[in-house]
C-alpha cells in the first residue's frame, strides 16, 4: 500500500473513530454514515492490501461493492432524514433499484455493459437525493444544529459521488485513456476532501439533550433562604 492509499483508508474510519471519542456511537443517525465509510475504508484496506490473492475474487469484490454501494446509502438516507417527501420517494425507488441490479448482474454477469449502465444509474441516483435534500435545506428549511451538521454531511457524499462520476468514465468508458494509477490519485484526493467536509459536520454536532435528561438547577434550601 502507498502512503496516499493508507493515509486515504485511515480517513474513512475517522467519522467512526470521532463518535467513539465524543462518546456518540448511540447517536443512531450518524452512526449509519460513519459506518458507511468504515466499510468503504475496509474495501480499500482489502484492494489495496494484496490480503487476497485471487486477482477474481479482488474483481467480483470490487464489482459488488460498485454496485450496491448506493442502494446502501439509499438506504441511509431513508433512515436519517426527516423530509418526508424525500423518505417517500426513496421508499419507492430502493427496493426495485436493488432487484433489477440483482436480476441484471445474475442474467447478464460482471464486466458486462449492464453493469456500467447500473453503476452510472445508481451514481446518478445518490446525486439525485443529495441535491434534492441540499436544496431543501437551502430553500429555508428551519436549522437546528443537527440539520446544520448534517449539511456538511451532505456535502461531504455529494461532492463523494460527483467526483466518482470521473472515476466511473475513467474506469468504465475510457479504461485506456487514463492509467489506473491517475486514475486512483483522484480517487483518493477526493475521499481526504470528503473526510475534512463530513468531519466538520460531526465536530459542530450537538446532541440534543431530552427535556428530561436535562441537569435541573440546583435548588436553594429553605434554611439558607430563611436566613437570608
Amino acid at each position: 500500500m502507498g502512503i496516499l492509499s493508507i493515509i486515504t483508508s485511515v480517513a474513512f474510519f475517522l467519522p467512526l473513530i470521532i463518535l467513539g471519542i465524543r462518546k456518540l456511537m448511540h447517536d443512531k443517525l450518524l452512526i449509519w454514515f460513519a459506518v458507511f465509510w468504515a466499510w468503504a475504508g475496509l474495501i480499500n484496506i482489502i484492494f489495496e492490501g494484496d490480503y487476497v490473492s485471487a486477482g477474481r475474487v479482488i474483481l467480483v469484490l470490487q464489482r459488488v461493492y460498485n454496485l450496491f454501494d448506493v442502494p446502501i446509502l439509499l438506504l441511509i438516507l431513508f433512515k436519517t432524514t426527516y423530509i418526508e417527501e424525500v423518505r417517500n420517494s426513496i421508499k419507492k425507488v430502493i427496493l426495485p433499484f436493488f432487484v433489477i441490479e440483482t436480476a441484471a448482474i445474475a442474467i447478464a454477469g460482471f464486466e458486462s455493459p449492464v453493469e456500467s449502465i447500473l453503476v452510472a444509474l445508481g451514481v446518478l441516483l445518490a446525486l439525485y437525493y443529495l441535491g434534492w435534500i441540499i436544496l431543501l435545506h437551502m430553500k429555508g428549511i428551519h436549522y437546528s444544529n443537527y440539520q446544520h451538521a448534517m449539511q456538511f454531511i451532505y456535502y461531504a457524499l455529494f461532492f463523494e459521488y460527483g467526483v466518482s462520476i470521473i472515476n466511473f468514465i475513467y474506469s468504465y468508458l475510457l479504461p485506456d485513456k487514463v492509467s489506473e494509477k491517475d486514475n486512483f490519485l483522484i480517487f483518493y484526493m477526493a475521499s481526504c476532501i470528503t473526510m475534512l467536509i463530513a468531519l466538520y459536520g460531526i465536530l459542530i454536532y450537538r446532541e440534543k439533550i431530552p427535556p428530561g435528561k436535562k441537569k435541573a438547577k440546583r435548588p436553594e434550601r429553605e434554611m439558607e433562604i430563611r436566613y437570608l
